[in-house]
């Protein structure tokens, strides 16, 4: 094996067959860069083939405008002697053809949504290369034409990606027959075989072929012998071309993924998904329905690894391209087999023809061609000598509604410019306009040409549509359909709701939140589109659970009566309300609440505990005592539920202070402590000044004082002497 072709190392081949070989290669750069990519090289003896240097090219081509992530990445093209190669994504997986030989001969059963979610994956990347353009906009029409379970390849993550563009067609505006059979003969389509023109829903055909072998682990239409297949082609053909094909009895497979492969797999192309996009959604839709499967898609790419590394090798597909002309058949549907094709095999005729060119045997060969294209090219240039020139039409400008409906001649894609001027038509041959558009019933249209005569075509598509039928709980719900105001109430039902257009639904009900839907009807059927909505009511209900229960609640200032949980009916939803929560020897709480979509919203509160704290200090010399403490310069007392007696003294005499505290309601949940002051001296007495009030002597009772710290000034009878004693009420 060579160490590199152009600028990348080789490490190992990973791939050969008869037209080429790939290799797991790496690109090294300065700075420590390096990244992996798989080089795919022509074999050297097929660059004097001018047909295959000719595919190759434009696989070249054609990849390098591709970006997408279902489809492998084409870095660079090139030429290293006589070799042309191309440097692409290197993935470490297997292709899916690899993968279910493996799980076949291990008995692993693979999951139907590892089936849907691999074809509904490279949908997405063929609907893509499907609608490729060209630098000026114009659809391309590319045709991949070769899809197989060989060319979907995974990596070990489990991802998708289709490759191997090199049997693709463009179809821009040009009505091209397949005179040569190309593609893998099991994964060819109706009219493939019969040589007819190719669109997109060939390709979906064949991607039906893969979902059929993926379900149900064997193929629609195999060869009666595998080994001949190229040679014993025609009982093969027959079937293919007949459109019969029988399914296994899997009674745990759902009727949707059913109805699937018969669309997809419809002996003619209207039958079929227009798209693989559509063929995608609705395996996306049946994937939904689904149960998750126990092991992720990525465990069974592993087991195929680790078939490798035990030796296990799998017989590849085999892609074949005739070396002879189709011949025709009068009527659609037969075929004429008296005459086999002769195919060329990718892994057996080429490599063949490479022994051949070494050997005697191999130029006699060479001669024989040589002399039979030769005498070819002579019967066909007398021939067009002979033939009479062929009249053609004028030009036919064809006017389209809606505009970008699609536009098939003869079942070629047309261009996108509107209107469409068709020009070089022969009167001799039929010339059938198709056209299809989302949300539109398919119009085909026979064109009656006469010699040079201009003619204008205008072709209108009939809107598809369907019965929508509107149901809300509860009913009696107005409706606004598109802006349009209704004069029905729900349930009603609205004929001819067309097909692919975004409709906008709004209904409204006293008492309810109004609901507004966007939705878009993409299939027809007999069956009504029914919209069913929940209203949910505009009142609602709130329950508060206060700790502790016995808590004062107000709800924007309205006390709730008795006690937790409270309950409120008729609140209305997204408005904000204001709650306040106290209780004595509690700190009182304040906080929004906003009801919720349901019946009941609920609200659970625990109030902080703060208790009230009663302190006296002594100051001038004067002392405090209070029974069972003694006398001392401060005294202080928790939360007290009794009156309290404390006893201030001096040299000059005794002053006893009756004290009782308790928590006065102030209104909207707030509570705030005061005490009630009673003092007396006995036979003597006292004057006693508080901050901002007239002096008083005792004895004296109901004093009140507020929360807070209070200094009082007392001054024995007789004594000039001031003392002071202050008095805190606090949490």
């Amino acid at each position: 094996m060579q160490d590199r072709i152009g600028q990348y190392r080789l490490l190992e081949r990973i791939a050969q067959g008869g037209m080429g070989e790939v290799y797991k290669a790496k690109l090294v750069r300065k700075a420590g860069f390096e990244k992996l990519v798989a080089i795919k090289r022509m074999l050297p003896f097929l660059a004097r083939k001018e047909d295959f240097v000719r595919r190759f090219q434009q696989e070249a081509r054609l990849a390098a405008r591709l970006n997408h992530a279902n489809i492998v990445h084409i870095y660079d093209f090139g030429q290293e002697d006589d070799s042309l190669f191309l440097a692409m994504e290197y993935l470490d997986g297997p292709d899916l053809s690899r993968l279910l030989g493996e799980l076949k001969a291990q008995a692993i059963p693979f999951p139907t949504a590892h089936a849907l979610r691999i074809v509904r994956d490279a949908c997405k990347g063929l609907d893509y290369a499907h609608r490729l353009s060209d630098e000026q906009g114009q659809a391309l029409g590319l045709v991949h034409g070769d899809i197989s379970p060989g060319n979907i390849l995974l990596d070990r993550e489990g991802e998708v990606k289709l490759t191997d563009f090199g049997l693709a067609k463009v179809r821009r505006g040009e009505e091209v027959h397949e005179d040569r059979l190309a593609g893998k003969l099991c994964y060819l389509s109706p009219e493939q075989v019969r040589g007819e023109p190719q669109d997109r829903r060939s390709d979906v055909y064949s991607l039906g072929l893969v979902l059929f072998e993926l379900l149900y682990g064997c193929k629609v239409f195999a060869p009666d012998d595998p080994r001949k297949a190229g040679e014993d082609s025609a009982s093969l053909f027959a079937r293919i071309c007949s459109g019969a094909w029988t399914r296994p009895d899997d009674p745990t497979l759902p009727d949707e993924v059913i109805r699937i492969l018969e669309r997809s797999l419809s002996l003619e192309k209207a039958g079929r998904y227009d798209t693989a996009l559509q063929m995608a959604q609705a395996l996306n839709d049946a994937l939904g329905r689904l149960p998750k499967p126990e092991q992720p898609l990525s465990w069974y790419v592993q087991q195929v690894h680790r078939a490798s590394e035990t030796g296990v090798v799998e017989i590849p597909e085999r892609t074949i391209v005739a070396e002879k002309p189709i011949e025709r058949p009068e009527k659609k549907g037969t075929l004429v087999a008296a005459k086999p094709f002769l195919l060329q095999d990718e892994v057996s005729s080429l490599s063949t023809d490479h022994d051949a060119t070494t050997g005697t045997a191999g130029a006699s060969s060479r001669r024989w061609v040589l002399l039979l294209s030769l005498l070819g090219f002579l019967g066909a240039f007398l021939a067009w000598i002979a033939w009479p020139g062929v009249p053609k039409a004028g030009p036919v400008t064809v006017t389209v509604t809606p505009p970008l409906a699609q536009v098939f001649l003869n079942g070629v894609l047309q261009a996108e410019t509107r209107p469409l001027v068709l020009r070089g038509l022969r009167v001799d041959r039929e010339a059938v306009l198709e056209l299809q558009a989302t949300g539109y019933q398919r119009l085909r249209h026979e064109l009656s040409l006469q010699e040079n005569e201009a003619q204008n075509v205008g072709l209108e598509l009939k809107a598809l549509s369907r019965k929508l039928i509107l149901e809300s709980d509860p009913p009696g719900a107005e409706v606004q359909f598109n802006g349009q105001r209704l004069t029905e109430t729900t349930p009603l039902s609205l004929p001819d709701i067309p097909l692919s257009k975004p409709q906008t639904v709004t209904l409204r009900r006293t008492g309810y939140v109004p609901v507004t839907k966007e939705f878009l009807i993409t299939e027809a059927s007999e069956e009504p589109y029914l919209i069913r909505v929940a209203l949910n009511s505009l009142l609602g209900t709130l329950v508060l659970h206060t700790e502790p229960k016995n808590a004062l609640v107000f709800l924007e200032g309205r006390r709730l009566s008795g006690t937790s949980p409270f309950r409120v009916d008729k609140l209305v939803r997204g408005k904000e309300y204001r709650l306040r929560v106290g209780a004595k020897g509690y700190r009182a709480q304040s906080l929004p609440v906003v009801l919720k979509e349901g019946e009941e919203t609920s609200v659970n509160l625990h109030l902080e505990a703060a208790p009230l704290r009663v302190r006296l200090r002594a100051m001038d010399g004067l002392t405090v005592a209070s029974k069972g403490k003694p006398a001392t310069g401060t005294l202080e007392f928790r939360h007290p539920t009794e009156p309290l007696l404390v006893t201030v003294g001096a040299a000059e005499g005794r002053l006893r202070l009756r004290l009782e505290v308790d928590e006065r309601h102030e209104g909207q949940g707030r509570f705030s402590a005061k005490a009630k002051l009673g003092f007396n001296c006995g036979a003597s007495w006292a004057s006693i000044t508080l901050p901002g009030r007239e002096p008083f002597t005792t004895p004296k009772s109901g004093v009140m004082l507020r929360e807070g710290s209070h200094s009082l000034r007392i001054r024995f009878g007789g004594s000039q002497k001031d003392y002071h004693l202050v008095l805190e009420l606090t949490r």
